[in-house]
């Protein structure tokens, strides 16, 4: 399941009202995370993490300098400023949402119950 499928599943009174719900449906059915493969996506969550509330803009200067060799200069690379532009807190969020649904389906799956005596 893509998070498309999973978006479009969920009952968007589950979601919180106000800015993410907002942000959700302005966003529409597309995270621009999704265009990141695992290692890029571990690197700008890493540095996101690790910048603080300005971590784009400082993304930015790096990338203008050439600072941040590996994944994070792969991004730039290969999907430019333009698409960090469109990147906000509120895709991580739901990121890490979809990761933890995946993570309870998987628990349940292991799940089996003993036969009953």
């Amino acid at each position: 399941m893509n998070w498309n499928e999973t978006a479009e599943s969920s009952n968007a009174d589950d979601l919180p009202r106000g800015g993410l719900r907002q942000d959700v449906a302005s966003a529409g059915s597309t995270n621009p995370l999704d265009q990141l493969e695992g290692g890029q996506l571990e690197a700008l969550s890493r540095f996101r993490d690790g910048a603080g509330r300005r971590w784009k803009s400082r993304l930015l200067a790096g990338w203008i300098r050439a600072a941040y060799p590996g994944h994070l200069q792969a991004i730039r690379n290969q999907l430019g400023p333009e698409w960090l532009a469109t990147v906000k807190d509120d895709h991580f969020r739901l990121l890490e949402m979809r990761v933890d649904a995946e993570r309870d389906h998987q628990k349940d799956r292991a799940y089996t119950p003993g036969p009953r005596m």
